[in-house]
């Protein structure tokens, strides 16, 4: 993929990907906290179509690809754009969207997409073919509508790489079935302009599962479902994952029986968990404060 100053940069992959191999089957930037990176390059077939940043294919069989002489792109033998290329990205579906040299903005096969007339610095494109894109006036939009335009701003940052701009906003996502989630500089958390956490709080974190359920912590310390609260005791919850289940385990601050899987305690007898993960099936592995390793309540190492 090429850049410019205006290139558009698939924040998730930056975050998140930077190991897996640029070699995609197509542009698939969903936020599923349950599976694995990898299931984002595949089609349903498990099928690897090995594009390239001038050539790519949907799972429908689509052939996207830039004319090299004068970087036109083109759809299935047919040209889309009426300037040379930049940037482009194609959904499993086929939905083709684009960044051209004659200005930072995105468009899709139909034309340019409304901005605000602000630059476009990112884009992502769900599973379904939806387009969430962030201008740098910090304002959202979803396939061409602005989202956030009176509800504060998404803070990004710019970090050069060569010379040249990679803008990075970790507090944007798309889910698979194309909803947008994303905090505002006041803290504060949305999903599709819809607000999702309280005023009350800012929030650090958010996971994401299968069925678009947001998980997120705030600076109180306080861990939600979508809106509700997933812990009433008076701790602290410091981190917080999600398993191939969509199951959430989460440490707390407590000296002591500060790990929980859903809803059950998870022991390390009067110890206190340092670290948690999974294991492949999805139980809980653990350490405590003696260096000792845990899986659901069992010691396993001494």
């Amino acid at each position: 993929m090429r850049f410019s100053s205006f290139s558009i940069y698939p924040v998730s992959y930056l975050l998140l990907l930077t190991t897996i191999s640029p070699v995609l089957a197509f542009n698939d930037d969903s936020r599923d906290d349950t599976r694995s990176a990898i299931s984002n390059t595949l089609c349903e077939n498990n099928q690897v179509l090995n594009d390239t940043p001038t050539l790519k294919s949907s799972c429908q069989g689509d052939i996207v690809y830039l004319k090299n002489h004068n970087a036109i792109l083109v759809k299935n033998d047919k040209a889309i754009s009426h300037f040379p290329v930049l940037d482009f990205k194609v959904s499993r579906n086929g939905k083709v969207y684009y960044s051209t040299q004659n200005g930072p903005f995105l468009s899709d096969e139909s034309g340019k997409l409304n901005s605000l007339g602000g630059a476009v610095i990112i884009y992502l494109v769900s599973e379904n073919g939806d387009v969430v894109y962030l201008n740098d006036q910090g304002i959202i939009f979803k396939n061409g509508a602005p989202l956030n335009q009176n509800q504060g701003k998404v803070i990004y940052q710019i970090r050069k790489t060569s010379g040249q701009k990679i803008f990075v906003a970790p507090n944007i996502a798309i889910t698979r079935n194309g909803r947008a989630i994303y905090i505002n500089d006041m803290g504060r958390l949305y999903v599709d302009q819809r607000p999702m956490s309280s005023h009350t709080a800012k929030v650090l974190e958010f996971k994401v599962d299968s069925q678009a359920t947001v998980f997120y912590l705030d600076d109180l310390g306080r861990l939600f479902k979508n809106k509700i609260k997933i812990l009433q005791k008076p701790v602290k919850v410091k981190t917080f994952k999600l398993n191939a289940r969509g199951q959430i385990a989460y440490l707390t601050d407590g000296a002591s029986k500060n790990l929980y899987f859903e809803d059950q305690n998870l022991s390390a007898g009067s110890h206190r968990v340092l670290d948690f993960s999974f294991t492949g099936s999805g139980e809980v592995i653990y350490k405590d404060d003696k260096d000792r390793l845990w899986k659901m309540g069992q010691l396993i190492s001494d």
